[in-house]
């Protein structure tokens, strides 16, 4: 089958994508806050996140959206990047694997992560992390 379109892409995209994302994504359904304060990533590679994790951003973006935004939010927050200029999805996805990349290290935990880069939510990374902010 050859998808033409971006409605044929989204109609057999939500059949399948649910089922598998929720395999490795166990917290597909919680609602997540409003993320903040977001980690600083500044002075680190585009790319080196998605390196140390070995995902291919082109083929992955729609996972590690979800991963962040939770399954409705994040679909639709990809949805919304597919719509915006060339490279824009690419960049956006790479900050969100940089953050949870710079997470793991300041809670100490990257080199015990793993490579996998599903192994844990970056909500619930983010969770933890906050709790180690000074107020």
């Amino acid at each position: 089958m050859i998808i033409t379109t971006i409605n044929e892409y989204r109609k057999v995209f939500e059949n399948s994508n649910k089922d598998s994302l929720a395999k490795y994504i166990k917290d597909i359904d919680v609602v997540r806050p409003r993320m903040v304060p977001c980690i600083k990533t500044d002075g680190m590679m585009s790319s080196q996140g998605s390196k140390y994790f070995d995902l291919y951003l082109q083929d992955q973006a729609c996972d590690v959206c979800v991963d962040k935004y939770g399954y409705a939010a994040g679909l639709k927050y990809w949805e919304w990047l597919i719509d915006q200029k060339p490279g824009a999805m690419f960049a956006a996805t790479a900050k969100f694997v940089n953050e949870k990349y710079k997470m793991l290290q300041e809670l100490n935990l990257l080199n015990s992560y793993g490579t996998n880069y599903f192994a844990r939510s970056y909500y619930d990374i983010w969770s933890a992390w906050k709790q180690t902010i000074k107020k």
